[in-house]
């Protein structure tokens, strides 16, 4: 199906209106369909996103997130990392967490202007954290 400008610009419209303003979470029965057997945890919407929650075993969760507005035939992007680290807080992973992963050339998969965030069941090796005291920072502690 293929939509016009202004189809597009009267849908996006109809969403921001219908739509919550925060993210809230649908019921099981409205959640979209997906092409994967990953199962759902969870469904949230507001007037800017769609955010869906992905078990991937071994402790490790995906949130999935696009805006709702359409650009072309495909999700509007632009969602920067402050917005990805509120959105990742405001679903329930604010202590948790996560990594974004850019795959080798030859593996990268981009059919629609969508975010993949991996929350983690520890804190990564490689991560960079906040020291806790001057002494800490300093090798004192």
């Amino acid at each position: 199906m293929t939509i016009n400008r202004a189809e597009r610009r009267a849908a996006n419209k109809l969403n921001r209106q219908r739509l919550p303003k925060e993210l809230t979470e649908l019921p099981r029965h409205q959640w979209p369909a997906v092409r994967t057997s990953v199962p759902h945890i969870a469904v949230y919407v507001s007037r800017e996103y769609l955010v869906q929650i992905f078990d991937e075993g071994k402790g490790i969760k995906r949130i999935t997130v696009n805006r709702v507005d359409m650009k072309g035939k495909t999700w509007n992007d632009g969602i920067t990392w402050d917005e990805l680290q509120r959105i990742k807080a405001e679903v329930g992973y604010g202590a948790e967490w996560a990594v974004e992963v850019f795959p080798a050339d030859d593996q990268v998969v981009n059919v629609s202007s969508m975010r993949h965030l991996w929350v983690l069941p520890e804190p990564p090796a490689f991560a960079w954290q906040k020291q806790t005291s001057q002494m800490e920072a300093h090798g004192n502690g």
